[in-house]
């Protein structure tokens, strides 16, 4: 069952598209060069890492192309510029949450990069925590990022799903036992979120059969009809029960368990569990009420009933 939602969050949370960001900033033979230096040979990752300080990552990106020195430093002071703030991840956390979910980040971030733009970031103030990979020195897809999170937050991995824009990334996830979308866009991430959410619910939801006879019908001998329906103890039941459970009350007055009763045929365990199974696709816990204990009786049909008052409608 699926309790928590992990978000990776550059290029998927927020907008990041350093190259075309370079070409508005420089002329395209230089815009290039800069990209190469800086995010074409590895150093960025680096970064990211943040093992290295952040001088010596910028002296490496230089390295790459000594004669751009004034405009890879100025590329790097400015890259909060590249961060582009989007408007439907709160929007997105805060409707996650409210339906039951934890919410969390796992992201290869820069602490220069998270400084550049905190508006941007401001979704995370509405999570419920995350891992940045310059605070643990490791980056996806390495295994040791996703054991942190989990280890962090108390978190069972096949109780996850994590979305990223990166299928190396997603592919580790499931090494876990995560489940997992690759992020294209937000409609294609509605489509793909709605589809696993709804399946999941499909799938875990459990269905509870209460066969019984007139104590699940829920008869009422004082009226020879029956008790309302908030006060039958299969509704009392499946609220008991929560959400993740379908109770299916199956009772009928004179129900016996295999022989029929002269004059009531059709009222066996053996002729109606085959037809009232066959309502769902999903596991069935059956709980015969046929034998229901006087202390369950009371605690839900508290009015004393004697033998003779009994009569079958």
């Amino acid at each position: 069952m699926i309790r928590n939602i992990v978000f990776d969050i550059g290029m998927v949370l927020i907008g990041f598209e350093p190259f075309e960001w370079l070409r508005s900033m420089f002329d395209e033979e230089t815009a290039d060069r800069i990209a190469y230096a800086v995010y074409g040979t590895g150093h960025w990752e680096e970064l990211d890492k943040a093992i290295l300080s952040e001088e010596e990552i910028l002296e490496l990106f230089i390295s790459e192309t000594p004669d751009l020195r004034d405009e890879i430093t100025e590329a790097y002071d400015r890259v909060g510029e590249c961060v582009k703030k989007k408007t439907w991840p709160i929007p997105m956390i805060d409707l996650l949450k409210e339906k039951g979910y934890s919410v969390y980040f796992l992201s290869n971030m820069s602490e220069h990069v998270i400084n550049s733009n905190h508006e941007a970031f401001a979704f995370t103030e509405h999570m419920d925590g995350g891992v940045w990979s310059c605070d643990v020195h490791m980056i996806k897809p390495d295994p040791g990022i996703y054991k942190v999170l989990f280890d962090r937050y108390g978190l069972v991995p096949e109780e996850c799903l994590f979305i990223d824009d990166n299928p190396p990334n997603i592919a580790m996830a499931k090494k876990f036992g995560m489940k997992g979308i690759v992020f294209e866009d937000y409609g294609h991430l509605m489509a793909d979120l709605d589809k696993a959410l709804t399946k999941d619910a499909s799938h875990d939801k459990i269905s509870v059969l209460c066969y019984g006879d007139s104590n699940t019908y829920g008869y009422d001998p004082n009226t020879g009809g029956r008790y309302p329906y908030e006060k039958r103890w299969t509704t009392i039941l499946g609220e008991m029960l929560g959400s993740r459970y379908e109770v299916i009350p199956e009772g009928l007055n004179g129900r016996t368990t295999a022989y029929d009763r002269p004059g009531r045929h059709g009222r066996t365990a053996s002729a109606v569990l085959p037809r009232v199974s066959g309502r769902t696709s999903r596991s069935i816990t059956l709980s015969s009420c046929l034998a229901q204990t006087t202390a369950t009786r009371r605690s839900v049909f508290p009015q004393k009933t004697s033998r003779a008052a009994w009569r079958p409608s």
